[in-house]
């Protein structure tokens, strides 16, 4: 059997963190490899090594005898299905698969079918992908990895979120409104997640637009959505007072990285009682019909809850 991958003293240090030290790794094709290790041990950043997400801090990567990040900048052919897969949520299963097929123009429509069927799926469902349910997002996830057939799966935790059916029973909180917005930046940044180009308004809402946010909070109802995340908050608690008016759903309010950040700087720079200004904030959020919120400031708020 000819060698896939070959790892020769790999190092990968993150600030004064090191999370890979001196690992030496050989794969061969047509063998499966469990990783097997404690949460953060670093499967996940090998994985990411081995498809050449991350570069060595140092030491080499070898895919059929070439060298990763010098001679190749990525495995040719491989499938990857690392922590939670994401799609175009306004999309089918099928549309999304075709786009990503689309990029190598590989296989058929048939073979994309064939994929999602092995997976447990519908390729003719006419649900979006912000419809799945978890277990449904996962085997997704999986099919395209496999869709194309590559030399290489690396597939991380794929069981996870399925059951025997591929069904899980939780509860659907559902991103019915939620805003193409500059307020998502620090988040982006931080995680290097901004758009290599273009934008993301075309499956994200318009700011101006409150009354779409109304008519996709009814359709995700009647599709069995249990809550609704409003996203950002702060610049949006009227159309979670209108959604609060109009239907009966619990509503999530989002309070997104660029709402912190501000809150954040002005503090830090003593223009503003950060305590003060964080509660007001939370308590707006609650105002204007939020049952619960997500917020990069919890935990300060719990904190300061506790203290009073």
């Amino acid at each position: 059997m000819g060698t896939v991958v070959r790892l020769e003293d790999y190092c990968k240090s993150f600030k004064s963190a090191e999370v890979l030290k001196n690992i030496n790794l050989t794969l061969e094709s047509g063998k499966v490899i469990g990783l097997k290790g404690k949460n953060g041990s670093g499967k996940t950043m090998l994985m990411r090594a081995i498809s050449g997400l991350i570069l060595p801090t140092s030491g080499k990567v070898y895919i059929n005898d070439k060298e990763l990040g010098r001679q190749i900048s990525f495995p040719p052919s491989i499938g990857i299905l690392i922590e939670n897969p994401s799609f175009i949520s306004n999309y089918t299963g099928f549309k999304n698969l075709k786009i990503l097929a689309s990029i190598q123009n590989r296989i058929s429509d048939d073979e994309i079918r064939d994929a999602i069927r092995k997976v447990g799926l519908d390729p003719d469902d006419k649900r979006t992908f912000k419809k799945y349910s978890l277990g449904m997002k996962q085997r997704l996830g999986i099919a395209a990895a496999i869709m194309e057939r590559p030399d290489i799966v690396i597939l991380d935790e794929p069981i996870n979120a399925l059951d025997e059916a591929g069904l899980v029973n939780i509860p659907i909180c559902s991103y019915s409104a939620k805003f193409a917005s500059g307020y998502y930046g620090p988040f982006r940044d931080a995680a290097h997640s901004a758009p290599g180009f273009g934008d993301r308004k075309t499956y994200q809402m318009d700011p101006a637009n409150g009354k779409e946010a109304l008519r996709e909070v009814e359709e995700d109802i009647l599709e069995g959505a249990d809550m609704i995340i409003a996203k950002p908050a702060l610049g949006y608690m009227d159309v979670m007072k209108e959604i609060a008016l109009n239907f009966n759903i619990p509503i999530v309010a989002y309070n997104v990285s660029g709402e912190y950040a501000m809150v954040k700087a002005a503090a830090m720079n003593g223009w503003i009682d950060e305590k003060k200004i964080v509660m007001e904030n939370m308590t707006g959020f609650k105002r204007a019909g939020a049952k619960m919120i997500i917020t990069y400031h919890a935990i300060d708020v719990a904190k300061w809850l506790k203290e009073e």
